[in-house]
């Protein structure tokens, strides 16, 4: 138990440590970030940081995850993982992340809020940073990996949504979802763009629509 824990709260200490994980992960990048940086940041030793996140993996697993719950409760679509148990004690990384899987395979794309997948990705994008390196981590710590099968889960949830709201059950569903999927994917890696989410959205979505209208035509 580390010396500097104190009688602060397990929650607000972790709360503290990805606060500043995520700042700077954004701004400086996750291999630039070293944990005893971040442990200075926090006004903590690097043993106290490691204490509650045994790895740098598991803090960007942990931020994602706290990320993510927040998309959700913001859209509506799902109430964010709980950062208690009903006995008041704080949850862990690993139970917030079954919490919050079980609330996005739960989600039904015909109840989804139009524009949520603009919202997600808008609130992504100033850490896309963040989100490259995912890939790369994913195939060294299992908690990343676990997060990237959620994200896929909760990206094609949202635009199923998106696509179902303008074509209805039209057999092209599928494939425009994928579409769609890839335009997600370029705006969160473009470092510059001159449509918001939303916009470069409904413009993909305008465009198929009159092709798939013309194709029905023809």
């Amino acid at each position: 138990m580390p010396v500097n824990r104190k009688a602060v709260p397990r929650a607000e200490r972790e709360a503290l440590i990805l606060d500043r994980a995520a700042e700077m992960f954004r701004d400086a990048g996750f291999h630039e970030t070293a944990v005893s940086e971040l442990a200075r940041a926090c006004g903590l030793t690097a043993n106290a940081v490691t204490y509650y996140f045994p790895s740098k993996d598991m803090i960007l697993a942990a931020v994602l995850e706290r990320w993510t719950s927040a998309v959700l409760e913001e859209v509506g679509l799902a109430e964010a993982a709980g950062a208690t148990r009903a006995d008041g004690s704080p949850t862990t990384v690993a139970e917030r992340f079954d919490m919050l899987e079980a609330a996005v395979g739960s989600l039904d794309p015909a109840t989804g809020r139009p524009g949520s997948l603009a919202v997600l990705i808008e609130r992504l994008r100033p850490y896309r940073r963040v989100y490259a390196v995912v890939h790369e981590r994913m195939h060294a710590a299992s908690c990343v990996a676990r997060w990237h099968r959620l994200s896929h889960l909760l990206f094609g949830t949202l635009i199923t949504a998106d696509v179902e709201r303008r074509f209805g059950a039209a057999p092209a569903a599928g494939p425009l979802a994928v579409a769609v999927a890839l335009v997600e994917n370029g705006l969160l890696h473009e470092q510059e763009g001159t449509m918001s989410a939303a916009e470069l959205i409904e413009n993909v979505l305008d465009q198929v629509h009159l092709l798939h209208d013309c194709r029905a035509a023809g």
